[in-house]
């Protein structure tokens, strides 16, 4: 049953990657699964294997937190690893940090969700998606973040959609 789980999570993960409805269902995914603890653990090991990292930023309390996979996809070690936003903005190559800071901000404040594809300071590219998550009391920032190319990058510094919950 736990393998069955395992499987159900990485095709959905996959398809929707796949059909471009990640930002909007994989965080809704992650918003449920994140109630249950055995979701949890099946996220982890779907995200090891597949290399779809995780993260989410509580909000009220500023503590950013990364799943193995993130730190793999980043080349971040996780001993020196402060666990906050600024954190994650210097693993950003500086030419992008202000415009993802910027989609990163409005996002929050209009509990939104984007995509993006961004450079990161050791010359790797990754795709990210993110969304405004509220569990209880908690207001949190969550997402996943992939591997991408250059292809997927150049002539596209802003490849990001932001939508509105709200709207």
């Amino acid at each position: 049953e736990i393998k069955l789980s395992i499987v159900k999570i990485a095709l959905i993960v996959s398809v929707a990657l796949l059909l471009g409805v990640s930002a909007s269902y994989i965080a809704i995914e992650l918003r449920e699964g994140w109630k249950r603890e055995d979701d949890r653990q099946n996220w982890h090991r779907v995200a090891m294997a597949t290399e779809i990292g995780s993260w989410r930023l509580n909000l009220n309390k500023n503590e950013l937190t990364w799943d193995d996979a993130c730190f793999k996809l980043y080349k971040t070690d996780m001993a020196s690893w402060k666990g906050d936003y600024v954190s994650f903005l210097v693993q950003l190559d500086e030419r992008d940090r202000e415009w993802v800071d910027a989609v990163c901000r409005r996002t929050i404040k209009e509990n939104g969700y984007y995509r993006a594809v961004f450079r990161l300071a050791n010359g790797d590219y990754i795709r990210a998606y993110g969304s405004v998550v509220h569990i209880g009391k908690e207001k949190w920032f969550a997402g996943v973040c992939i591997p991408a190319t250059p292809e997927e990058y150049i002539g596209r510094p802003f490849v990001t959609r932001h939508v509105s919950h709200n709207e």
